[in-house]
């Protein structure tokens, strides 16, 4: 019976929008918190704006590696998406 309920517990959850906005939804919840405690969080602030920037890129589907091809590129490099991602 344990093992049954653990193997639905884990099941995988698929939400309808990007993995760059729920980084971003994740990102300006915590910034809203740092705000209400008034503690500075400047390095959160730009996760936020290069989220941001990756999502008006077309870099909304990728997880956290749009932050280093938005670094390369913005640095002069040349920037490829990682295999299997269009």
């Amino acid at each position: 019976m344990k093992e049954n309920r653990a193997r639905t517990s884990v099941r995988p959850v698929f939400f309808a929008c990007s993995r760059g906005a729920l980084a971003l939804k994740d990102v300006r919840l915590a910034l809203a918190e740092a705000e209400q405690a008034a503690v500075p969080m400047p390095s959160l602030s730009v996760v936020r704006d290069r989220l941001i920037a990756g999502i008006a890129r077309g870099y909304a589907d990728l997880d956290w590696t749009a932050l280093g091809l938005i670094a390369a590129e913005e640095a002069g490099l040349q920037a490829s998406l990682p295999r299997g991602i269009n």
